[in-house]
């Protein structure tokens, strides 16, 4: 699934805000009950309010989520109860049930079909087929009914034990019966987690249970929330607007000015975001996303030397730091200090090998290296990680006819022949 989503073209690369969504996951994951608590996380390119859980303990939440939330406990909530669906079981058990209900509603519809048929009146039958359709989905919302609850439940307890605010489960089911509650447009979110008064009034009587612990607005979800924003809609002229007019009106929001110098980063205009950037360095010096941004500025000046040096200094602290290696890697490669760019981006696949963008910037630099086998390589691995299986073939054979390939790289084209082989007997057996 999660090579899937990332061939999909849907998913958001930012190592900056997974790494956010996962921090989070992280705090929250000890109490859930999880067997496997180690997380895949991916953030989707989308504004749509929706997020979900994987067996396999992969979680997806849209970028839009982190713009919608009001404060990091809502969000907590969100990713709490994605968190206690897996805990539970509850996509295994909705898939069971759905595999022991088909053969009853199938005959159903094939005996409306009949019905329709015999009486030579096509209404009979398409009445019996809608009735059937329509009982199948009742048990399968009642199902999904009593799965929420639990979830809700099972989540709530989870964030007040990881510390965050329980009150936040109820507080956010609540602003999306506010705001959509009568709405024509709903949400994925609730066509897949569905929503009634009875629902938010048991969350309100769960989470009281619990001590409240209200947290003060918190300088990094402010900023991961203008960066999902900026990203979203690629720093367009409506968000360079829209943050000039917040930064004038809460003139102390570091979102704001974060928002504002990302915009400005983002659409070549290293000199507006100057004053944005220092007003951020005096308030949040020691932020990642800060020094990132500071990076980016020295580039985007015409100062890539500075950059990497700055970059240097930073990543000698946090050496396994996506964000920052993928930064360094770009700035390298910039600034044509390719064997530089290629070392970089090989120890950060040693520590995150599934990230697909490494293989892909890896593919890339290799190129400018005219490292022929190399590039291959760097792609086939690319293609393994975002499920495009036919065109990893095709990289295998051109990586076959590399001039001079040596019987431990041909060998290692065999070991991913097959990897290749076994994913698509997978997929196979799982349809």
């Amino acid at each position: 699934m999660l090579r899937r989503l990332q061939g999909s073209g849907s998913t958001l690369d930012d190592p900056a805000l997974e790494s956010y969504v996962t921090d989070i996951l992280y705090q929250l994951a000890p109490y859930s009950n999880l067997p496997n608590t180690n997380l895949n996380v991916v953030v989707l390119d989308t504004t749509e309010l929706n997020a979900f859980a994987v067996p396999g303990a992969l979680i997806g939440i849209n970028a839009g989520m982190l713009m919608y939330t009001d404060n990091q406990d809502q969000l907590a909530s969100v990713l709490a109860h994605e968190l206690s669906h897996l805990s539970q079981r509850h996509y295994a058990l909705q898939r069971a049930q759905q595999e022991r209900e088909r053969p009853y509603w199938i005959a159903a519809t094939i005996a409306g079909i009949l019905a329709g048929v015999a009486s030579g009146n096509a209404d009979v039958g398409g009445a019996a087929v809608t009735s059937s359709l329509a009982a199948n989905q009742g048990r399968s919302l009642a199902f999904s009914r009593l799965h929420e609850a639990e979830a809700d439940r099972i989540g709530i307890a989870v964030l007040a034990n990881a510390g965050f605010d329980p009150q936040a489960m109820p507080d956010m089911l609540s602003k999306l019966q506010r705001d959509y509650g009568n709405s024509t447009k709903v949400p994925e979110m609730l066509l897949s987690h569905p929503l009634t008064e009875k629902r938010i009034a048991d969350s309100q009587a769960r989470a009281a249970t619990y001590p409240r612990r209200p947290h003060a607005a918190d300088t990094r979800f402010l900023m991961m929330q203008a960066r999902a924003r900026v990203l979203l809609n690629k720093a367009n002229q409506a968000t360079l607007s829209y943050y000039q007019s917040r930064v004038k009106e809460l003139p102390s929001d570091p979102g704001g000015h974060y928002g504002l110098a990302l915009t400005y980063i983002e659409r070549k205009q290293p000199a507006a975001a100057l004053s944005e950037l220092q007003w951020l360095e005096q308030k949040q010096h020691d932020s990642l996303l800060i020094q990132a941004l500071r990076a980016r500025y020295l580039a985007e000046s015409g100062q890539g030397v500075s950059a990497i040096s700055y970059l240097k200094q930073h990543l000698a602290l946090f050496p396994d730091n996506l964000m920052l290696g993928r930064l360094l890697a770009q700035i390298y490669e910039d600034q044509n200090q390719l064997q530089s760019a290629r070392a970089l981006l090989e120890d950060l696949i040693a520590a995150h090998p599934e990230q697909a963008g490494l293989w892909y910037d890896l593919s890339e630099v290799r190129g400018k290296l005219k490292d022929t086998f190399g590039i291959h390589d760097a792609r086939i691995e690319y293609f393994l990680r975002t499920a495009s299986w036919e065109d990893a073939e095709r990289q295998i054979r051109y990586a076959r006819s590399t001039r001079g390939i040596t019987v431990v790289q041909n060998d290692l084209l065999d070991a991913k022949e097959n990897e290749v082989k076994e994913w698509k007997q997978w997929e196979k057996d799982m349809r």
